[in-house]
């Protein structure tokens, strides 16, 4: 592909993207075609340049297809299952004093 072509298509498939993450991801591409440096396009999408540079090398390396395929895991999780079971049943079964709670804090966040 053209970069021109590229570059249009860029610009018409963010127009057209409802899922933040993917318009992100070809603002991304649209900056990078455009001439910005990579430093600048991760300040303005707010991602580090390791991101930045991720995002371009599924492009480079799948073109739009890349893009849509990068899947996020999530940090790991902090506590165990036994740790996650008795939290659980904590909550569910524990009166509020019994926890440190105050009666009439219910629904507020601490």
């Amino acid at each position: 592909m053209e970069y021109t072509e590229a570059f249009t298509s860029m610009e018409v498939m963010m127009k057209q993207e409802k899922n933040r993450r993917i318009f992100e991801r070809y603002q991304t591409i649209y900056l990078y075609l455009k001439g910005i440096n990579v430093r600048q396009v991760s300040e303005i999408i707010g991602r580090t340049e390791r991101t930045a540079y991720k995002y371009i090398r599924a492009y480079r390396e799948a073109g739009v297809a890349g893009l849509q395929r990068i899947y996020y895991t999530g940090a790991p999780e902090r506590l165990t299952k036994k740790q996650q079971e008795k939290l659980k049943q904590t909550i569910v079964t524990s009166v509020r004093r019994e926890v440190g709670l105050l009666p009439n804090t219910a629904g507020l966040c601490l």
